[in-house]
């Protein structure tokens, strides 16, 4: 639940978070925003959780994780590169130092988590959402866009992460909010994985005239 409702100016920052993640990466404008989506989940499971959720730093948090996965190339210091980015945008505003750090953690945290596992709520919360929105259709889609490996093998290697994703949610509302999108996700996953088998291997397929 949370523990209060949005400030005026506090709108108007998450304004200026998605302003930054939009110009910085200009392909959002072209695709379903992803930070978007994860920030509706977030919400959608900040309002179920029994514990105070602070909705500025839950939604600031959500939109911004974008830096800790599109700045350098996956490794285990890409949080700590986003969030350092985020903060020194975070200290033009006049969020208070408190919150800044909250954000800036939660960052860390997703981009880092083996060195910077999510603790506070609005960690595991925005965890869970970006976990959530990978399990959807959409998110099959970008991956197999962005993986460089065949498709026999991320559909191979994509089942393995999907199983992972959901049975690491934090919360129980994280898992009543993700079971829709996993079971649309696995539908969607096995109508790619049947074309992809069906694909003609080579010219005994073809059922050539001859």
């Amino acid at each position: 639940m949370f523990s209060r409702k949005l400030k005026p100016d506090e709108r108007l920052l998450l304004e200026r978070v998605e302003d930054l993640v939009r110009r910085t990466f200009d392909g959002l404008s072209a695709d379903p925003p992803q930070p978007l989506e994860v920030l509706k989940v977030a919400v959608a499971i900040g309002a179920k959780v029994t514990e105070p959720v602070n909705p500025i730093v839950l939604s600031a948090s959500a939109l911004a994780y974008r830096f800790a996965r599109g700045l350098v190339p996956e490794g285990p210091a890409g949080g700590f590169v986003g969030a350092a980015v985020v903060e020194a945008f975070l200290r033009s505003t006049n969020l208070s130092e408190r919150e800044r750090v909250q954000i800036v953690r939660a960052v860390s945290a997703i981009g880092s988590p083996e060195y910077c596992p999510a603790e506070t709520v609005e960690e595991r919360v925005v965890a869970d959402a970006v976990a959530i929105e990978a399990l959807g259709m959409m998110g099959i889609l970008r991956a197999m866009r962005e993986s460089p490996a065949g498709l026999g093998s991320f559909i191979r290697d994509e089942r393995q992460r999907r199983k992972h994703r959901f049975d690491t949610l934090h919360f129980d509302a994280s898992r009543e909010i993700a079971q829709t999108m996993f079971q649309q996700g696995d539908v969607f996953l096995k109508t790619v994985e049947k074309a992809y088998h069906a694909s003609a291997a080579g010219l005994a397929d073809a059922a050539l005239p001859v």
